[in-house]
């Protein structure tokens, strides 16, 4: 598992390396003329989901682990591979990075704040400090990330030349860690109810429909707005999961949870596509 671990990391890291690498920073830059953009995407993703968390788990009530599970992942925004889904659906590359980059330095205070309110509101009680949280944010996301911007600003006819085949191989590494950690944990599938998956399912949904509504009437930026509110950071949620309740409690609960993700996210991208192709 260790060595999982290692490559995921490494693979990240590269992946956000390379989108980087896609995106102008001139582009970035203009967006500091619409304040408003931050403010909707701070309170699509930081605010109104988990408020839609805490009403998903008290409408359905689903088993304690994934009460915790949601409200979790609900405290974690921005996840690193949304930013290439997010482009291959037709957001914009500018916006959804800007967003990235701004929420992920404010997930250092939101996470903390996030969790402690909903563990008030559910029930029960978790904490985490500040620090473990940025640097898991900065090194996992921001670093790589702005570090693809700067070497594109410097070096653009070479960020051109590697940015795919880079990501390519980075997504092809962390395709075989999520096939082989599915695998070791096939049991976790099948052992949550019907409530649970319920539960995650309607989490999901109501992320993408909030962001979508708030994304403003650009069909671009509402499909930024709506994967950038329901993707949610597995990774840093499962780190803090890990301290709080341990690895072998956190993984059976957050590996079906991302193969819904992947489920309810691929039918709106799906819809976006088509709606986008359509004339007019």
């Amino acid at each position: 598992m260790d060595v999982l671990k290692l490559v995921t990391t490494i693979s990240l890291v590269c992946l956000m390396l390379m989108e980087g690498l896609g995106v102008d920073v001139r582009g970035l830059l203009d967006l500091r003329r619409r304040p408003m953009l931050f403010v909707r995407a701070f309170i699509a993703v930081d605010v109104l989901v988990p408020v839609a968390a805490w009403i998903v788990i008290v409408l359905i009530r689903p088993l304690r682990p994934v009460v915790g599970a949601v409200a979790l992942l609900a405290a974690c925004p921005i996840a690193p591979l949304a930013f290439r889904r997010i482009t291959q659906a037709g957001g914009q590359r500018e916006t959804a990075g800007a967003i990235h980059i701004v929420l992920s330095v404010l997930a250092v205070v939101t996470t903390p704040v996030t969790i402690v309110l909903l563990g008030r509101a559910l029930g029960f009680r978790a904490e985490v400090e500040p620090m473990p949280v940025a640097r898991q944010v900065a090194l996992g996301l921001v670093v790589p990330f702005a570090a693809g911007i700067g070497a594109r600003a410097l070096w653009p006819e070479l960020a051109g030349k590697v940015r795919r085949p880079g990501a390519r191989v980075a997504l092809l590494f962390l395709m075989a860690v999520f096939v082989l950690v599915l695998v070791f944990n096939a049991r976790a599938l099948v052992e949550l109810g019907v409530r649970e998956y319920l539960a995650m399912a309607a989490f999901v949904a109501a992320a993408l429909a909030l962001g979508h509504a708030v994304g403003g009437g650009d069909s671009r930026e509402r499909t930024v707005f709506a994967m950038e509110s329901a993707s949610r950071n597995l990774g840093l949620a499962f780190f803090i999961a890990s301290v709080q309740v341990g690895e072998n409690v956190a993984l059976p609960i957050l590996v079906p949870y991302g193969v819904v993700f992947l489920i309810v996210t691929a039918v709106y991208l799906r819809i976006v596509r088509r709606l986008l192709e359509k004339p007019g």
